[in-house]
């Protein structure tokens, strides 16, 4: 009997369990690996709660050296698809006794290295850095130091960071698969709103459309592929421009996608009669405006990235990992068959 003036132990928790305090350790701190059947592992939890035991952090914390924090560096609080991501990591990192907390960089390299030194300076046991066109060249500033103070990192959104776990999305497929929807309902002219050569996920969009127009064996005219930034698009009259020179476009993101139809809304083209689009990422936006878009799989990719950083905590030296996550396109009203070449109706830029 647990006296009322005592805080239940994990020796406690044990003896009602009928287990030994590792096995309660493992079970409560839901270690990796740990051989323990599910019987043993709800014997456990019952008892905990029974006794209303909760493992002590600090104490922990002082005897291993560990913070329990681990840092997310993200360019903003405002993307539907960073917060789902996010949302999954800390799931997954809070139900194993960690906090999770965000640095939110609105693409400014300094404010990143800032904060990031910051949270080192405090010790957190890993860093998860969320890939950013503007900050991707700096980034070494507080990567660098991470390394060394032998904090786990992992990144999000990129290939290009050698040596370091990463968590990205099969954007190649995921361009290919979209693009083939609009091949499939009959456009041999589509365009492509890229986002330049910084982000290895703009590079694959590209790649992606390219390679279902070569499988469809379609010509891909280069004034078709406009757009070299995620953040700073092209002007209205480029993007009016291209609308006139194809049937559809293909956009590596949503917001490239929304600004297409904003803009050809107002030059009076009409979606999808006149021009197809199609975004990348299925922000939350994207079912009321009827955009075409691919899915990204974010808990799935956030649950992942918890994991991988877990097991380079407890192996700093081990070989470097590359998750890659499926997706899947969502059909929506923004894709249409093409206008046929004697339709009544033309085109503003044709009139």
């Amino acid at each position: 009997m647990v006296s009322m003036h005592r805080r239940p132990s994990s020796r406690d928790v044990a003896r009602l369990a009928n287990v030994s305090q590792t096995t309660v350790s493992f079970v409560l701190n839901r270690r990796e690996g740990a051989n323990i059947s599910e019987e043993t592992r709800a014997r456990v939890e019952k008892a905990a709660a029974e006794l209303g035991y909760r493992p002590n952090r600090l104490a922990d914390a002082l005897l291993r050296n560990k913070s329990y924090t681990v840092c997310c560096v993200t360019p903003s609080r405002l993307s539907t698809y960073h917060a789902g991501v996010v949302e999954g990591i800390d799931n997954y990192l809070s139900a194993r006794g960690y906090r999770l907390l965000s640095v939110y960089t609105h693409h400014d390299p300094v404010r990143e290295a800032e904060q990031v030194h910051a949270f080192l300076d405090s010790a957190v046991d890993g860093i998860v850095y969320f890939a950013d066109e503007v900050t991707l060249e700096f980034v070494d500033n507080w990567l660098s130091r991470a390394i060394e103070s032998n904090v786990a990192c992992l990144v999000v959104d990129t290939r290009s960071r050698p040596g370091l776990d990463a968590v990205v999305s099969d954007d190649v497929n995921g361009s290919r698969q979209v693009t083939d929807h609009l091949i499939s309902l009959g456009h041999e002219r589509i365009g492509h709103l890229g986002a330049g050569h910084v982000m290895s996920t703009a590079v694959d969009r590209l790649e992606g459309y390219r390679i279902a127009m070569k499988e469809a064996q379609l010509p891909i005219d280069e004034s078709w592929v406009i757009g070299n930034s995620y953040l700073s698009l092209p002007s209205d009259q480029e993007i009016f421009d291209l609308a006139c020179r194809v049937t559809a476009i293909t956009a590596a993101a949503d917001d490239s996608a929304g600004k297409v139809l904003q803009v050809l809304k107002e030059r009076g083209v009409r979606v999808p009669e006149d021009c197809s689009v199609t975004g990348f990422g299925n922000q939350e936006w994207t079912p009321w405006v009827g955009l075409t878009t691919v899915v990204q799989h974010t808990q799935e990719m956030g649950i992942s990235a918890g994991q991988l950083l877990l097991q380079r905590m407890g192996e700093l030296s081990a070989p470097p990992q590359l998750r890659t996550f499926a997706t899947d396109t969502v059909i929506r009203q923004s894709t249409a068959p093409p206008r046929p070449p004697d339709s009544a109706h033309r085109m503003p830029c044709l009139i």
